[in-house]
């Protein structure tokens, strides 16, 4: 079997560079994050992390990097 690279639409960095982690405490934001109401996304993201130094949780909820009202503008 050949060793084939996969290939992206996009570049491997584009999440990097057009999604941003915000703190978003205990609760977190769920109504805030662009990626609420689609499941297949939420069941594979990590939003909670134990805070470093302490035995607290905390969560973040994602936005897009261009915003405007919370709408994510796409490039």
């Amino acid at each position: 079997m050949l060793n084939k690279k996969k290939q992206y639409k996009y570049p491997k960095n584009w999440f990097k560079n057009n999604i941003i982690a915000v703190p978003g405490g205990i609760t977190g934001n769920c109504s805030a994050c662009i990626f609420r109401g689609m499941n297949d996304y939420c069941n594979k993201m990590v939003c909670s992390y134990l805070d470093e130094g302490t035995d607290n949780m905390a969560s973040v909820y994602w936005v897009a990097a261009e915003t405007h009202a919370n709408i994510a503008i796409w490039p």
